[in-house]
């Protein structure tokens, strides 16, 4: 399974940026707890090229019971990361949140049919509707990799709940159905930076709408589009290896290169569908610190109607880690995400609140169109890792943020403030659930129905 996920062959040159995105993909699989690709000369012009890999537990049965902004939620699941030793996924999962209890099938097979294809299949069945995922790509394996493509097909019906001042305002159901066959190409040749593919395919979207709790005009309207679309990626990346970020003492990679996507797309009148144009730009540039390093991004997105736009969100976000040299044990994590938002679709609302790092405050506290939400944590590795199973962590943390409704000004007097401490517990031989997380809050303002004070919050990852 292993060779099969090699990016080099016997008798070609030695490519030192290859055998390190070969260590970066067998990372990404989630199958092994590390991986380590080495060269031993062996002549004057040969080498031999070592790959290390420590097998990680690929059959979990997993339990979850955490509790995000006031609210509790639970779960249980079964899966195989490496069914029948081919690196094929199953799993099935049952979870109940405040939202819904949902029951899930998950089949994903990088490999289908002998071939560097990947599929994935998805059904859910919830209280409150189903959903089901098709897949099937020829994905972009490498930086170099010359041709992608995708065939894709999802729908599903669902509750969704519109909120005003933490409190249900509506709530209607929505069907969804999307679908989508696209093709990609690298333009430039091999080992060239950045590199440069272009996309392009169909993409048609539906949802329809239906009221079942609050007023009339909180119903979204009926949604049919069609897109014919093109999308220009360029990619300069530069990848650097950590540990202790998001989680103790595992290599993680990060990207502190640079990358653009644009994508341009338009919804003729065929087929039922509306017309419209729509756009999206996803910027991201990242930068080395002396013992540390510092990622930003940006995104924004947007669809022109009858010569006015709508659903428009644009969403920065910087992350900063640092990890004191003469403290080898902390790390320092910092986050601000900036979120604005216009003539959004009525089912989409921007939150802060316990699921959004705000962890002193409760589900839904803040929502609105615009969002600020700021996150200082010192991740502390307090023991090695004990009896082959686990490692402690702890972390001291501060948030704030605030949700500004649609047409109210933005003040960061509004802004809500909460401080914490918190425990970690690393699962080393874990493939996924490698992280969990406990954490205290207190929130230091009140919320907008005057509620304060301690909340209990606890998950398989990281806050942010």
């Amino acid at each position: 399974m292993i060779r099969r996920e090699l990016l080099f062959s016997e008798g070609e040159s030695l490519d030192s940026a290859r055998l390190a995105e070969t260590e970066r993909n067998l990372r990404a699989l989630g199958l092994f707890r590390s991986v380590e690709i080495r060269t031993e000369p062996v002549g004057d012009e040969e080498v031999d090229v070592v790959v290390r890999a420590r097998d990680a537990w690929t059959t979990e049965v997993s339990g979850s019971l955490g509790r995000v902004g006031g609210r509790s939620k639970f779960g249980v699941g079964l899966e195989e990361a490496n069914f029948l030793g081919f690196g094929k996924r199953l799993s099935l999962d049952f979870a109940s949140n405040p939202d819904r209890t949902t029951r899930q099938v998950v089949y994903s097979d990088p490999q289908f049919l002998g071939r560097r294809l990947l599929l994935d299949l998805v059904y859910a069945s919830s209280s409150d509707g189903e959903r089901r995922h098709f897949e099937l790509a020829r994905p972009f394996r490498s930086l170099d990799w010359g041709s992608a493509a995708l065939l894709e097909y999802e729908d599903g019906t669902r509750e969704t709940r519109v909120y005003d001042r933490g409190s249900e305002l509506a709530r209607f159901g929505m069907e969804t159905r999307s679908f989508e066959i696209s093709a990609g190409r690298r333009l430039t040749v091999d080992s060239r930076r950045p590199v440069a593919r272009l996309s392009a395919g169909y993409r048609r979207e539906e949802a329809t709408f239906t009221l079942e709790r609050g007023a009339s005009d909180t119903v979204p309207d009926d949604r049919k589009f069609g897109f014919f679309f093109a999308r220009l990626d360029l990619l300069n990346p530069d990848f650097l290896v950590k540990q202790d970020i998001a989680n103790l003492s595992r290599d993680e990679d990060f990207d502190v290169g640079g990358s653009l996507s644009l994508e341009l797309a338009y919804s003729a009148p065929l087929f039922g569908a509306r017309k419209r144009v729509a756009a999206v730009l996803r910027l991201a540039r990242g930068a080395r610190l002396p013992n540390g390093l510092l990622i930003g991004s940006l995104s924004a997105k947007t669809r022109e109607h009858d010569g006015s736009l709508e659903h428009s969100l644009a969403e920065a976000e910087l992350e900063a880690y640092w990890k004191p040299p003469r403290l080898p044990d902390q790390t320092f994590a910092g986050r601000l995400l900036f979120s604005w938002g216009r003539r959004l679709d009525r089912e989409v609302q921007l939150a802060a609140d316990g699921a959004s790092g705000l962890r002193g405050y409760r589900l839904h506290a803040f929502t609105g169109d615009r969002r600020l939400i700021a996150n200082l944590e010192d991740r502390i590795r307090l023991t090695p890792e004990l009896l082959h199973l686990f490692q402690l962590g702890a972390a001291v943390f501060v948030d704030a943020g605030y949700a500004w409704p649609a047409g109210s000004p933005i003040r960061l007097s509004d802004l809500r403030l909460d401080a914490g401490v918190g425990l970690r517990i690393a699962l080393p031989r874990a493939a996924k659930h490698s992280l969990l997380r406990f954490d205290l809050a207190y929130a230091l303002r009140p919320d907008l129905l005057g509620r304060r004070g301690w909340l209990v919050s606890f998950s398989s990852s990281q806050a942010f």
